[in-house]
């Protein structure tokens, strides 16, 4: 059923902004906005150094681009890609031979690739529908299940939503939006389908904050994130505790992923950044979980958009 709903709101979306186009004439152009950037750092200790520290090398390349796209005087297309991938090498050294060897360790993983068509119509509330893949590079193999193979591009989690987007904040430098609607959510796992698992596939509720604000000087770009996910049918419904023969209701709770980040352009090609991240996810774990980087290091910035806020 939320299937069918689903197709039903990108359908009239669609013939609503071909309405649109008719009374419009041509769309305007891609408006496309790409900051990259790298973080680089190394420590290095002598042989006698005293301590367990070891020589260790850290990368972080990340990419995030917007293109977006007016259809017509009431119809807006916008592709959000995010791809961030870093590592640590650490030197560790063999006593007994005194020779190094390299441990490495991933950091940081992501793709995160979201393609949004909204209505702009002149008030606050607007429809949209919106589909968004979530994924990473680099697999690590699961040590408790004694893999050892790494595996690209999985899991896969893939969710479908529409509804209605609300405008709460728009001027120059503050842009805040919420939009709230029903979604549907496939997540595929390659290492769970073959050890006899199946396609994990939910339904529910969606509800995504986004605050874009920077300084006059645009020197100071801050960019908040809150998403919320309720499913209210999942095909996991039926699992049961392998020990207990207990229902598994941990579905049910609501997954919240809160990003936030800071980036301050200390001259054309160097920036500061700080990240902050809270996740909570019973499925994986009953607490809180979160993440904090700071980094200082080369970005790039390209950008058509008149006006648009300097990373």
């Amino acid at each position: 059923m939320h299937r069918l709903i689903l197709a039903a709101a990108i359908t009239s979306v669609l013939v609503a902004g071909a309405f649109a186009q008719d009374e419009t004439g041509p769309a305007q152009k891609w408006e496309l906005t790409i900051n990259s950037n790298l973080l680089l750092s190394v420590n290095a200790y002598t042989k006698n150094w005293d301590g367990e520290e070891n020589t260790a090398i850290l990368y972080t390349a990340k990419i995030d681009a917007i293109a977006a796209r007016q259809l017509s005087q009431k119809l807006n297309w916008k592709n959000t890609l995010k791809l961030a991938f870093g590592q640590t090498f650490d030197v560790l050294r063999d006593s007994t031979t005194d020779s190094a060897w390299v441990d490495t360790k991933k950091s940081t993983d992501l793709i995160d690739f979201e393609s949004l068509l909204k209505m702009t119509l002149p008030k606050k509330v607007n429809p949209y529908t919106a589909a968004r893949l979530l994924s990473q590079f680099w697999d690590m193999p699961d040590e408790t299940a004694r893999e050892t193979s790494n595996r690209g591009i999985n899991p896969l989690e893939i969710t479908e939503s529409a509804g209605a987007s609300f405008d709460k904040l728009k001027k120059p430098r503050i842009d805040w939006s919420t939009r709230l609607g029903v979604a549907t959510r496939q997540i595929v796992d390659r290492r769970k389908l073959d050890r006899g698992g199946s396609t994990t596939y939910d339904g529910g509720l969606e509800m995504v904050s986004l605050l874009n604000t920077s300084n006059a000087a645009k020197w100071l770009l801050y960019t908040s994130q809150l998403t919320v996910y309720e499913a209210l049918v999942s095909s996991e419904s039926d699992t049961r505790d392998p020990l207990t023969g207990e229902l598994l209701n941990t579905w049910r709770y609501p997954d919240i992923n809160w990003e936030n980040t800071l980036v301050i352009s200390l001259t054309k090609y160097i920036m500061l950044n700080f990240y902050g991240q809270l996740k909570y996810d019973r499925e994986i774990d009953r607490d809180v979980r979160l993440k904090s980087t700071v980094s200082l290091g080369l970005s790039f910035l390209f950008s058509n958009v008149q006006d648009a806020p300097k990373e």
